[in-house]
């Protein structure tokens, strides 16, 4: 993990078929990312998209989406 996505552990993921997810911005903070992940679904009501925080770890933390 370099130094601007230690900078931006709050990460919205767009998910794909077969499991998959994509990347589509990194935040600095959760309510900012949550604020995001609105906007993103009221665009495009039929995608689905996923909060996780992501440490130093390879794995990404899912978080939830109240």
């Amino acid at each position: 993990m370099n130094y601007q996505e230690q900078l931006t552990p709050w990460a919205v993921y767009q998910t794909l078929p077969d499991l998959q997810r994509q990347l589509v911005i990194r935040f600095r903070r959760r309510t900012d990312a949550d604020c995001y992940i609105k906007v993103l679904k009221q665009t495009r009501p039929t995608t689905e998209f996923v909060l996780a925080f992501e440490t130093n770890k390879k794995e990404a933390v899912p978080a939830t989406i109240a």
